[in-house]
């Protein structure tokens, strides 16, 4: 009787403690998470291959295959809910990353 109601327990305790673990939100493609400068980017990702800054970034908004670019864009909630747009411009060369450009949209 005692094991029976500790495996109950036990299954409980597992089952409600995984409901917890989905609260966090693990967003890349959130702009409070990224310090939006070149240099910083430079240092950071230069010479990645773009398999590596899609495990990191996910995958882009746009693969511009001609020039060898990936395209993301990155919205920030201001005071008045207005969406201040970011796009960050990824580009590579022998498929590893050779710059950045950082711009900002209306």
């Amino acid at each position: 009787m005692n094991t029976h109601i500790i495996k109950i327990l036990l299954i409980t305790f597992l089952l409600t403690s995984c409901a917890f673990l989905g609260d966090k939100n693990y967003s890349f493609n959130n702009i409070d998470e990224f310090d939006f400068s070149v240099n910083e980017f430079q240092k950071k990702y230069k010479d990645m291959t773009r398999e590596q800054i899609i495990y990191i970034f996910g995958n882009p908004i746009i693969s511009d295959s001609f020039s060898d670019a990936y395209h993301y864009i990155f919205c920030k909630q201001s005071e008045k809910n207005i969406c201040q747009k970011t796009m960050l411009n990824i580009f590579f060369k022998n498929n590893k990353v050779s710059y950045f450009s950082i711009e900002k949209l209306k």
